[in-house]
């Protein structure tokens, strides 16, 4: 009797919280100005790397403003070209080249479809773009490492595969290549819209990224994918996905990660 109420009232809530993420898909903007930045204070030349790193911090807590400002510290350090989004005002971010303050709405996807379509885009050449957010913690000198090893790729490079609920990509990180033309990455954001909640986030940018990359003919790949995890990882994450568990990868197979990659979320 008990699982039968339970039940039912886990199956209202999640209709609920269902009807509340298509309210606010419908409601949401495609498109937001970015104000009150100076373009001209960016360096037009090429630095030693070449590459444009985006790392968005909208919601800093204090060990994630530690991790961006490391990271931001090891990148300028590596002759990278750092722009940080964030909605904090009070920190500062050494060695960044532009920080793009975020008064609005909207998770780091539409935070990067924004820069892109207001600023990035007016600026590129030919340089690889590596979008970040801080939900990550890489260990020393393994950032600049990762992206140095990865930035000849001719795919886009996503994290990791995940099956849970359906197949997707996590795009806590996604380097966009060289060879892609503007028009191509802007391909890249189409789904983004500046979603007030995370479960819309989830339901309508994370679950029809990589749906958006294949209808649009724009090839990729995984750090980690599903096949490699099952091959590769500890016993225990095996075991659950030969038993068809749905789990995320990014936390199961996180040991994985920082041993072979240096970095965890």
């Amino acid at each position: 009797m008990c699982n039968l109420i339970f039940s039912v009232i886990r199956s209202f809530f999640g209709r609920m919280l269902d009807a509340t993420s298509i309210i606010d898909h419908i409601i949401s903007k495609k498109k937001v100005p970015i104000q009150d930045v100076d373009v001209s204070s960016f360096s037009y030349s090429h630095s030693q790397d070449g590459n444009f790193i985006v790392l968005a911090a909208l919601n800093p807590e204090d060990g994630k403003v530690k991790n961006v400002i490391r990271a931001s510290v090891e990148l300028a350090s590596n002759g990278f070209r750092i722009i940080i989004i964030s909605r904090n005002r009070e920190v500062v971010y050494p060695g960044c080249e532009m920080v793009i303050h975020w008064p609005y709405h909207g998770r780091d996807y539409f935070a990067f479809k924004t820069l892109w379509e207001e600023i990035l885009v007016k600026l590129r050449k030919n340089e690889s773009i590596f979008f970040l957010n801080d939900s990550i913690e890489w260990c020393s000198g393994s950032l600049s490492s990762f992206i140095k090893t990865h930035k000849l790729s001719t795919e886009i490079l996503l994290p990791t595969e995940s099956l849970q609920v359906r197949r997707h990509a996590q795009p806590y990180f996604f380097l966009l290549p060289e060879n892609l033309t503007n028009s191509q990455i802007s391909k890249v954001f189409i789904p983004a819209r500046n979603w007030r909640w995370k479960r819309s986030a989830i339901r309508w940018g994370e679950f029809t990224f990589l749906e958006n990359l294949i209808r649009n003919n724009l090839s990729f790949r995984f750090v980690l994918d599903h096949n490699s995890m099952h091959r590769e990882t500890n016993s225990i994450c095996r075991k659950r996905l030969f038993l068809g568990c749905q789990f995320n990868p990014s936390y199961a197979a996180s040991i994985f990660l920082w041993q072979n990659y240096g970095f965890k979320k």
